[in-house]
């Protein structure tokens, strides 16, 4: 008898798609979340690989990385993509996502006086 290695490949590479929530321009201190998402593909069988400026930044298990707070420093151009658990193939990268963070948001108060006056007949 004779054994054999079966390799189970992708049939076609997948594409992966980055969002940020809320927003791509955040101020210092919110709370950010990168989703990659694989085109078609439940979350379960994914392990997700995380760029910053076109560098290697991290790698999850899961398919969102969250940022709370965020600093300026976490500012820069995002792109992911995901491998089979298993290794047995990977999606494309996706397209850079640019995440621009300005100093804290400053609550405006503008004080105003209010007059109220009411009216009423007695019959």
């Amino acid at each position: 008898a004779t054994s054999q290695t079966q390799i189970v490949a992708c049939s076609e590479l997948t594409q992966s798609e980055l969002s940020i929530k809320p927003d791509q321009h955040v101020f210092r201190g919110e709370t950010v979340t990168l989703r990659c998402d694989i085109d078609g593909e439940g979350v379960t069988s994914w392990q997700y690989s995380w760029y910053k400026d076109g560098s290697f930044y991290t790698y999850s298990e899961l398919q969102e990385h969250t940022f709370s707070p965020v600093t300026e420093s976490d500012a820069g151009k995002y792109s992911c993509y995901g491998a089979k658990r298993g290794g047995s193939c990977s999606s494309y990268m996706s397209d850079e996502v640019t995440l621009t963070v300005s100093g804290e948001f400053e609550h405006l108060f503008i004080h105003t006086h209010t007059h109220l006056t009411c009216f009423f007949n007695v019959l």
